[in-house]
């Protein structure tokens, strides 16, 4: 076989599309093979661009195919990679590559990685990474150009059937992401991500709870105003402090408040647009940010997870001064000094006392962050691709790409993400034990018992407050609710 030649693999699955596609489907289109994982946020990012490009040549025989090459286990189950298509919008279908053969055929090295094809079939140009879209726009023209000069190029764009997926829902929550206490009445703070939105819920039942306020319009956007006005892009982090509100406003690489009584929301970080800048210091507002995915405060200051950047950066809330915190942004797990430490896509964030506690989610690690002394420590985890699904003491433990947690002062609660499971990491022991875990299609406690028939789907965060946990079920777009000592997980029902 040619190496080089335009190849689906038969025993590779095809997803977001009704029919299988071939080379000799596409025969006479240039292709763009766009190899991602959905773990990935350099692939979240690329996804921007992929439509841009589908909109730009829209009618011309061009075609942009996924192919996701899965870097976790729980990446290579089907039902999760088309969770991950509604999440993210993508609208080009998708070869499941879990064997790694077209990866290995077209030799990748990493995520994203881009493989362009001519009409011909024939392997036209690579790249890697993000920010490639004018290179890719340039090499695009230049295949079609060619094709068209010799007569290969189809005369009109294959027809592809997009395939429809349903996810669970309860019709109040898309994808919710994060959660936060409201302290001065104890109601609840959900991150409605998908929907663009911020709910203020009161869970004033045992299985029920009320939206007191509905904050943003719905509609993706970075405007500030009033509540029915303001507009987000998938936020995530939220963090509760005297009457204000802050949100990672993830879509739009901002850092928004919200003023509870004044009822009102602005950007106090941020310009919109996405940064790599791995070294800033200066004011917030100009500061340029990437995918900022949670947001913790410790009463004087915010401390960000710029999951994009793989660091952490913290916002002085009396001078309005942002820095980095820790990380260089190399992706790995080093500790030491902020300058010296090496974080991995950090995606949530919660303080307890002099130590901001973060999830690197890529080595699928529990750290802390010296908040006095700048230091990063490690508590779980070792490396980019050591992962599993074991508990006991710290040394031993292995998460699967962990999203959320909450600190409190002797443990840790975690969203074992990938593991479909909360665990909680008690600190003076040094030991991690399970608390609810998802098996095949049923969910159960420590004890064996049966909790519910609807198992957890990638929960992204978990929040415990007054004895009761609190966790977004993201996947099943619902808020679930475990009472200590119960045998019971609650699915809340959130009243409109």
């Amino acid at each position: 076989m040619n190496l080089d030649k335009l190849h689906f693999p038969e025993s590779g699955e095809w997803l977001n599309t009704e029919k299988k596609l071939s080379a000799e489907t596409l025969k006479g289109h240039v292709v763009l093979l766009d190899f991602w994982t959905y773990c990935c946020i350099n692939c979240m990012h690329v996804l921007e661009d992929l439509h841009w490009l589908q909109c730009h040549f829209r009618d011309k025989p061009f075609v942009i195919v996924g192919v996701h090459s899965a870097k976790y286990p729980n990446e290579r189950i089907h039902a999760n990679i088309e969770s991950a298509i509604v999440r993210y919008g993508i609208s080009h279908p998708v070869f499941v590559d879990s064997e790694f053969k077209m990866w290995d055929m077209y030799r990748i090295k990493a995520w994203p990685s881009f493989a362009l094809f001519g009409a011909d079939g024939i392997l036209y140009s690579k790249t890697s990474g993000e920010g490639k879209r004018g290179h890719l726009n340039k090499k695009i023209h230049e295949a079609l150009d060619a094709a068209s000069d010799n007569g290969s190029l189809a005369k009109g764009r294959v027809h592809i059937a997009t395939k429809c997926y349903h996810a669970r829902t309860d019709n109040t929550l898309a994808f919710p992401g994060k959660l936060a206490v409201n302290k001065e009445n104890g109601h609840l703070f959900v991150s409605d991500s998908n929907n663009n939105r911020i709910l203020h819920v009161d869970p004033f039942d045992h299985e029920y709870a009320r939206v007191i306020d509905v904050i943003g319009s719905g509609n993706p956007g970075n405007e500030d105003g009033s509540f029915a006005t303001a507009s987000f892009n998938k936020p995530q982090g939220i963090a509760s402090e005297n009457g204000l509100l802050f949100v990672a406003d993830t879509g739009n690489h901002l850092i928004r408040m919200i003023h509870l009584r004044e009822r009102n929301v602005r950007i106090i970080a941020g310009t919109g647009e996405i940064g790599y800048s791995r070294s800033y210091s200066g004011p917030a507002t100009r500061a340029l940010l990437n995918s900022p995915w949670d947001i913790a405060s410790d009463g004087e200051a915010l401390y960000i997870a710029m999951a994009g950047l793989h660091q952490i950066w913290r916002l002085d809330m009396e001078t309005r001064e942002m820095i980095v915190a820790a990380g260089n942004g190399y992706e790995s797990i080093v500790d030491g000094p902020s300058a010296a430490a090496s974080l991995a896509q950090p995606s949530g964030i919660s303080i307890c006392g002099d130590r901001a506690y973060f999830v690197d989610s890529e080595t699928s690690s529990l750290r802390y962050l010296d908040i006095r002394k700048g230091d990063a420590h490690t508590l779980i985890g070792t490396g980019l691709f050591d992962y599993g699904d074991t508990v006991g003491p710290f040394v031993r433990t292995l998460l699967q790409h962990p999203v959320g947690l909450h600190a409190l002062q002797d443990r840790v609660y975690l969203a074992d993400t990938y593991n479909h499971a909360i665990k909680v990491a008690e600190l003076s022991g040094r030991r991690v034990r399970t608390i609810v875990r998802s098996t095949g299609d049923r969910l159960f406690n420590t004890a064996g018992k049966q909790l519910s028939e609807l198992p957890l789907f990638e929960p992204n965060d978990v929040l415990c407050h007054n004895g009761v946990l609190y966790i977004a079920d993201t996947n099943n777009h619902v808020i679930r609710k475990l009472e200590s000592n119960a045998t019971k997980l609650i699915t809340l029902n959130i009243m409109t």
